[in-house]
């Protein structure tokens, strides 16, 4: 029997088939899919982040631009607000971005790497790393720039990052080192991007980063799960959680304390409480507040709030300073249009007129507004005006007149010009002009009755006097110009009631005092006018005219000694007064030269003619 040569070939399995007993692996995707079903955290948490950016600009956050106190306002995390209480803006500020390119970098690297975080640590344990994270970066953020405005979700991004780095170092070779690979540009780039922001930006810090990145890589070691056997170790995940919760609650409660305590921060908490001082109008509290601030830190907002305060009790040298120390600090048009206003309020001397004409014109100089670069003028026009350079006040009046053809105080200063320059065909043009505004104040009304009394137009006069003392009863300026007008038109017992008005507003006014009892010289009531005269001379013992009225008056009293004295010292006083020389002649019984004195002094003024007619009388006949 022929052996074969060699034994038969067995027939090779088909290649495309594998053995039965060898089945296929899943991959990674695949098994982090199949533990994780849905990845619902990321993209609600990415919705949140853009709504919340949303919301800070309803809440009037300039898109490009946004400031400290925008986004403060909107829920930013701030030292001295954390110190206060508001704990609630360690998690808000997760939400809120500075910028439309800080939000766009923030969420590329967390959609880069939040899915597959999510995936690998599940849902609910995500979602408690990257809050924890976030928080713990805010309060790294507070600890270490407690006075720095702080918003961003970058601090809970590097938690996520630190999560997934603690998962793949206490879990080596469960993710393949290809697949991380994968997350390497994002990694890179957002790692990138936050250090060249936080490096560029003044008021950045890193602090939040380094938090969030360290809390996530605890929170990832304590949250880690076997991805093989998802289920197993809940109970230990569960404490884990816990425990991080409670180191940031520690950690909060430790920093914000600190926080009670750092100087800068008292002195915004001071500063603070003096703005809500200043704005209940609550002055006195206000400037003591802002000085308590201002020990620690000068700044300008504190400096030119205090100087509003000093405003409140009419303080006005103390207002100006600080209003002027803010200025140096940080020169605004607000503060030199400020200032400009404060000199119109001071003592009126060289040095005060060219400091304000100063700060006028540089607060012209950068004033764009119409109105209120007008109202700067008439300020200006107002401080020449009182430096005796009137061209110079009517060109200011005129240019505010031009930017506003409304500007009051233009109108009125132009009227006040004319009027000390003698051009009173011109003021009463300006005051028809003034007058014709229905809402016309007193000094408006005033000021016209001054026009008419230069003009020798009584009737205008008075019905401006009257109006003043409509708008304003208690103005003792107006009464008093109306006691003296009734005392020309010879209204003799209104011209008493006007200057009694005035004495009860101001009892240490001895001009009211003494020409009441002049009027009542002329009403022969020589005991009330001899009282009233006294009042005179003793708040102004050396008054020329004060002592010359007593004299008047105790002459009518019979009181010749004393009268003569009176008259005497009125005379060496240096008044030239025909009616005391002429009194001092009647009582010396020198009748020609009293008669030839008041004589002279009825044909100067009619008024002085009608006041003399009784004592003329009293002379013998010729």
């Amino acid at each position: 029997m022929d052996q074969p040569s060699s034994p038969p070939e067995e027939a090779a399995p088909p290649a495309s088939e594998p053995p039965e007993s060898e089945p296929r692996g899943l991959t990674v995707d695949e098994l982090l899919t199949a533990i994780t079903p849905r990845v619902w955290v990321t993209p609600a948490l990415a919705i949140l982040i853009v709504l919340g950016f949303a919301v800070e600009l309803k809440l009037g956050v300039s898109l490009d631009k946004p400031s400290g106190s925008q986004l403060l306002a909107a829920g930013a995390e701030f030292g001295p607000s954390f110190a206060e209480g508001q704990w609630w803006r360690a998690f808000s500020s997760m939400f809120l971005h500075a910028g439309p390119l800080h939000l766009a970098f923030n969420l590329w690297a967390f959609w880069s790497v939040g899915k597959l975080t999510e995936r690998v640590f599940g849902n609910l344990p995500f979602l408690a790393l990257y809050m924890l994270s976030g928080i713990g970066g805010s309060l790294a953020s507070l600890a270490w720039s407690p006075l720095t405005v702080g918003v961003g979700a970058s601090g809970a991004i590097f938690g996520v990052y630190g999560a997934l780095l603690a998962f793949v170092l206490l879990h080596r070779g469960v993710l393949p080192p290809e697949y991380l690979v994968q997350q390497r540009n994002s990694i890179v780039g957002f790692i990138g991007y936050n250090v060249v922001f936080g490096l560029s930006q003044k008021n950045t810090d890193m602090a939040a980063h380094a938090g969030g990145f360290v809390i996530g890589a605890l929170a990832g070691a304590m949250l880690g799960r076997d991805l093989l056997m998802p289920q197993a170790g809940r109970l230990r995940r569960a404490l884990g959680a816990a425990g991080v919760t409670a180191l940031l609650l520690f950690t909060a409660v430790v920093v914000q304390r600190r926080l009670q305590h750092v100087p800068a921060i008292k002195a915004t908490r001071d500063a603070d409480a003096a703005l809500a001082h200043l704005q209940a109008k609550e002055y006195p509290q206000a400037v003591a507040r802002y000085t308590e601030a201002l020990a620690h830190e000068r700044r300008h907002a504190w400096l030119f709030n205090r100087g509003l305060a000093h405003l409140g009790v009419e303080d006005m040298k103390s207002a100006r300073q600080d209003i002027h120390d803010a200025d140096l600090l940080e020169s605004t048009v607000k503060s030199k249009s400020l200032l400009c206003e404060l000199g119109t309020n001071l003592e009126h001397t060289a040095e005060v007129l060219a400091d304000t004409e100063a700060y006028c014109t540089a607060a012209i100089d950068k004033e764009t507004d119409p109105k209120a670069k007008a109202r700067l003028f008439s300020l200006r026009a107002y401080v020449r005006a009182l430096a005796k350079r009137s061209d110079e006040s009517l060109a200011d009046a005129d240019a505010a007149l031009a930017l506003d053809e409304h500007a009051t105080r233009a109108r009125l200063r132009r009227a006040v010009v004319y009027l000390e320059t003698q051009r009173l065909d011109e003021a009463e043009t300006e005051c028809g002009k003034l007058l014709a505004d229905a809402d016309a104040e007193v000094f408006t009304f005033w000021l016209c009755s001054r026009v008419a009394h230069r003009r020798k137009d009584g009737v205008a006069e008075r019905a401006r006097l009257d109006r003043c003392i409509a708008l304003e009863p208690d103005d003792r300026d107006s009464h008093l110009a109306r006691a003296w007008l009734n005392d020309q038109e010879n209204r003799l017992p209104e011209s008493i009631a006007d200057f009694s008005k005035a004495i009860t507003k101001d009892p240490a006014n001895p001009f009211a005092w003494n020409n009441r009892a002049w009027v009542e010289v002329e009403m022969g009531d020589f005991a009330a006018a001899r009282a009233d005269a006294d009042r005179a001379v003793a708040l102004d013992p050396d008054h020329a005219s004060y002592l010359g009225t007593r004299c008047f008056a105790l002459v009518g009293l019979g009181e010749l000694t004393a009268a003569r004295a009176d008259c005497v010292r009125a005379i060496e006083l240096g008044q030239k007064s025909k009616l005391d020389s002429g009194m001092l002649a009647f009582i010396e019984k020198r009748h020609a030269a009293a008669r030839r004195d008041w004589q002279k002094a009825s044909d100067e003024d009619p008024v002085t003619a009608r006041e003399l007619r009784p004592w003329l009388a009293r002379l013998p006949a010729r």
